[in-house]
């Protein structure tokens, strides 16, 4: 029998399955995440230490346990996979990192342990990959960097990777131009943008926390879900009280 399609395929994934909330500090970000229902934070940063919410503080027990974060990092995706082993089901709807910069810098001994694994390499005694001539380290930079990415999207239905911005100067027809970017090195907020399927910039206006699907000219963001391409919405919004309301059902249908 030929598996040969007869016509169109129809859509089976609406919710993002990966995506990427970016933002200036203090744009609510976490606050957003920390207010999402059965949502585990992986926080890389201890953020979630000012809110009530599902969270593992990476440095804390870090520091608490004397590991690396690589380490904590390592035992957070074996007891995932554990309890997905011993119940058939994934422990958390939701996965959040909480920031992809720093995620980057704590998968560096993976990526050293991946660059190590070449015999001509073998004898690395260094500690910074971004450091190695020629920047023949960066390849295995990325490649930890989206492995890890890549683990915990199996013990999850969505993964939301949290990241800063960066202001980037790009060339465009001979002219100089500023661009908002995901604040991670080199080629990853490309590659990022191409192995997630929704990236939004989040944003304050007055009350209200915004995030943005819109793909601006000048702002890496865009979606593939159909009800968040081009889309632009409220994720929260306070009253004078101080009350916040959270509307991720736009998101997550």
């Amino acid at each position: 029998m030929s598996i040969l399609p007869e016509g169109k395929s129809t859509v089976t994934v609406v919710n993002p399955k990966s995506m990427v909330l970016f933002g200036s500090t203090k744009q609510g970000k976490t606050t957003l995440v920390a207010n999402l229902e059965d949502n585990l934070i992986i926080d890389l940063e201890g953020g979630t230490r000012y809110y009530e919410c599902l969270a593992i503080d990476v440095p804390g027990l870090a520091e608490a346990q004397e590991k690396t974060e690589w380490a904590i990092l390592k035992e957070i995706v074996m007891d995932l996979k554990k309890y997905k082993k011993d119940n058939g089901t994934n422990k958390y709807k939701r996965i959040t990192l909480d920031t992809a910069g720093v995620l980057e810098s704590i998968t560096m001994p993976y990526a050293i342990q991946l660059y190590k694994a070449e015999a001509r390499n073998k004898n690395y005694q260094g500690k910074d990959l971004r450091q190695v001539a020629n920047g023949a380290g960066w390849a295995y930079i990325r490649e930890a960097f989206f492995n890890v990415l890549a683990m915990f999207e199996l013990y999850c239905d969505n993964l939301i990777i949290v990241a800063h911005t960066k202001a980037k100067t790009i060339n465009k027809g001979g002219q100089e131009l500023e661009v908002t970017d995901i604040d991670v090195s080199g080629k990853m907020s490309q590659m990022l943008a191409a192995k997630t399927e929704a990236i939004g910039l989040v944003y304050r206006k007055e009350n209200k926390t915004m995030v943005s699907f819109k793909g601006e000219q000048f702002i890496v963001s865009g979606a593939r879900p159909k009800h968040l391409k081009e889309q632009e919405f409220v994720m929260c919004e306070s009253d004078e009280d101080l009350n916040m309301t959270f509307y991720w059902d736009k998101i997550f249908k």
